[in-house]
């Protein structure tokens, strides 16, 4: 009779061992993805149009910041936060390009905003009334001297 039991007890610790899921010591659990978000602070007068925002990549040169497509009475600007940031360089242009990615600058590729106005810092540019910003994709810091892209940021 005990030997019966000894038994049995053994064959459900068997069955309760080998029916737990084992753990995979070499699988590092995942991280959340962090998601960054446009800053909250606009004016009571501004309101965001589409495509309305940009975080800036370098390219050639450090660029860094954001970017936003901003309404004011009925006119368009592209605003740089107050983070923006680039390297100094030789004809420095504001540009709105049709690929999230400017690589090349052929004239139908982009439109200029007007030269660069300073390296740091907020700063505004108006965009034409005739540019349909659904047609363009990111905006870029050009140096059209050296035909080369300082930092872009894809427009979302």
């Amino acid at each position: 009779m005990k030997l019966t039991y000894v038994a049995l007890l053994s064959i459900t610790a068997l069955l309760t061992v080998s029916c737990t899921p084992q753990v995979n010591s070499k699988v590092k659990p995942t991280q959340p993805e962090t998601v960054k978000t446009p800053p909250a602070k606009l004016a009571p007068s501004l309101k965001l149009a589409p495509r309305a925002f940009g975080i800036f990549t370098s390219e050639e040169r450090r660029t860094l910041g954001s970017v936003s497509v901003v309404t004011e009475k009925g006119q368009s600007y592209l605003e740089f936060s107050d983070a923006f940031k680039t390297d100094q360089g030789p004809e420095l242009f504001v540009v709105l390009h049709r690929s999230t990615l400017p690589k090349s600058y052929k004239a139908s590729d982009y439109v200029s905003l007007g030269p660069l106005q300073k390296l740091q810092g907020t700063q505004r540019y108006p965009i034409p009334d005739r540019v349909d910003l659904g047609e363009f994709y990111a905006v870029a810091i050009w140096s059209r001297k050296l035909n080369s892209t300082f930092g872009y940021a894809p427009l979302s």
